[in-house]
């Protein structure tokens, strides 16, 4: 299983401080329903998928087979081509 964790608060950060992502929100029709929980919500499931799920098909076989898949999903260092986890 791989050590990747999502970095929420800096998602959040980047989300809510400084993209004022609420104000858009509220801008578009319907968009009001996209409170701070309910986005809060989505972005702690997409994290349980994407640690739980994603992360630990990128092992080190695939990362060399097929390193877009896992550089798509935020799971390789695309610069570097190598994994920014530690899987076994």
């Amino acid at each position: 299983m791989a050590n990747y964790k999502a970095p929420l608060a800096d998602m959040r950060f980047v989300m809510f401080d400084l993209l004022k992502l609420d104000a858009q929100y509220a801008r578009i029709e319907g968009g009001a329903n996209a409170t701070r929980d309910v986005v809060d919500a989505i972005l702690d499931e997409a994290a349980k998928f994407t640690e739980q799920v994603l992360a630990p098909l990128c092992t080190e076989r695939a990362v060399a087979q097929f390193p877009v898949n896992c550089a798509v999903v935020g799971l390789l260092d695309v610069v570097d081509e190598r994994p920014i986890f530690q899987g076994h």
